[in-house]
């Protein structure tokens, strides 16, 4: 946030982000937060058609890695972790591009 001049979530007042922790996907942003920031590197957000094929993968599947459900390749509800994850977790998870 220092980068685009703007607050941050409520929820970030007075936090520590620890060294080492640059892997953890960032939560409690609006889109127009991840919107400036993208812009203050230069970059924007994806479309939501550029999301769905980076997500599903040139065949459209239903899960990055396919059309069948398969435990241990995300971090959902089910997996009781309770919180993000590092960003590369969930390798054998990720679509045709990595997403």
């Amino acid at each position: 946030m220092d980068r685009t001049g703007l607050p941050g979530p409520r929820s970030w007042v007075g936090q520590q982000f620890p060294e080492g922790e640059g892997r953890i996907p960032v939560s409690g942003v609006t889109w127009y937060e991840a919107q400036a920031y993208c812009r203050s590197l230069g970059h924007r957000l994806p479309t939501v058609y550029e999301w769905e094929k980076a997500a599903r993968g040139t065949e459209g599947n239903i899960y990055p890695w396919g059309d069948e459900w398969r435990d241990g390749l995300a971090n959902t509800k089910e997996s009781d972790i309770g919180s993000t994850m590092p960003v590369g977790s969930y390798p054998d998870g990720g679509s045709p591009y990595g997403v």
